[in-house]
C-alpha cells in the first residue's frame, strides 16, 4: 500500500549538463538513488516530512540539501546543480639528502588533505 506516501525527484547538473551515476541519497538512511544519462533521480515511496539529502559524484563537491519538504501522495521536485572539484598537479624531483643526485624508482603518493584558504 503506497498511499500517503512521498516521492523525490529531480535532475543532478553541472555547469548545465546532465551528470550521470550521482548517488543521491537521504542523509540517516540507507534509500539512495542514482542518476541515470539524462542526470534524472526518483526517490519513491518515502515518509512525508522534511529530509536532508547529500549527493556525490567522482569528480565534483558532494552537495548538501537540507529541510525538503515531502507531502503525502505528491512528488517534490529538488534538482542539484553539483561543483567541480579542484584539480592541482604536483611536480618535482626527489633528491638524496646525502649527495644531492637524483634518486630514480620513487614512489610518491599524494593523500587527501583540506587546504583552508584565508
Amino acid at each position: 500500500m503506497t498511499g500517503g506516501l512521498s516521492t523525490l525527484s529531480g535532475t543532478v547538473s553541472a555547469s548545465g549538463t546532465p551528470l550521470a551515476n550521482a548517488i543521491v541519497s537521504i542523509d540517516g538512511s540507507t534509500r539512495s538513488a542514482t542518476t541515470n544519462a539524462q542526470g534524472e533521480y526518483e526517490l519513491p515511496y518515502l515518509t512525508p516530512g522534511n529530509v536532508n539529502i547529500t549527493v556525490s559524484c567522482q569528480g565534483y563537491n558532494d552537495a548538501h540539501i537540507n529541510n525538503i519538504a515531502l507531502t503525502a501522495d505528491q512528488t517534490t521536485t529538488q534538482n542539484i546543480t553539483m561543483t567541480p572539484m579542484t584539480n592541482i598537479t604536483v611536480s618535482g624531483q626527489v633528491n638524496n639528502s646525502v649527495t644531492g643526485v637524483g634518486v630514480e624508482g620513487v614512489k610518491i603518493t599524494l593523500d587527501a588533505m583540506l587546504i583552508l584558504k584565508s
